[in-house]
């Protein structure tokens, strides 16, 4: 109601917008999103959900657009997430490794973000850095057992079954002594 008399709030178009994806109006509540950030162009929120929503339909290239309009006018670790992510399943490997590797130069050094930037580097074959963000990765979360995984897939990639060996045997060491 507020809305029809022309409150001029972004949350409350926020909010419809979130009443109609919870009641599967998904045109409409894109409508709405795209009118919350049209009064409020800084409002996160609705940046957020309508990326979402658009991920959700598998329109990822407007998903990407609204990612990069969103992230021009404020820096949002979320949003920087997601946009990697688009990149990853649009195939544009390099924008998300640049942007991966931008989280990691800004103290945003998760597991996530190793992992992430550790699997595309294994896809597009680049091995060494791989195992350099392996490395890393392994001195922030050294107890970490899918960092030690990869770097034992880096190790097969490069034929250096020695070094796998010594891995294996060194956990079965463990084991049996635990």
């Amino acid at each position: 109601k507020a809305i029809n008399l022309g409150y001029n709030n972004a949350d409350l178009y926020n909010d419809l917008a979130l009443i109609y994806i919870e009641q599967n109006e998904l045109e409409k509540a894109i409508t709405q999103l795209k009118i919350s950030i049209s009064k409020s162009n800084t409002y996160l929120p609705a940046y957020k959900n309508l990326v979402n929503l658009l991920i959700k339909q598998n329109d990822i290239l407007n998903a990407i657009d609204f990612c990069n309009q969103a992230l021009k006018l404020k820096k949002d670790l979320e949003l920087t997430k997601i946009l990697s992510k688009c990149y990853i399943k649009t195939n544009n490997k390099d924008q998300a490794i640049e942007i991966l590797e931008s989280l990691l130069k800004n103290d945003f050094q998760t597991i996530e973000t190793y992992t992430d930037l550790i699997k595309l580097y294994l896809e597009t074959k680049n091995y060494n850095l791989a195992l350099e963000k392996i490395e890393k990765g392994l001195l922030k979360y050294p107890t970490n057992m899918d960092l030690k995984i990869k770097k034992m897939e880096v190790f097969y990639y490069q034929e250096n079954y020695k070094l796998i060996r010594t891995f294996y045997e060194s956990m079965l060491i463990k084991n049996i002594e635990n």
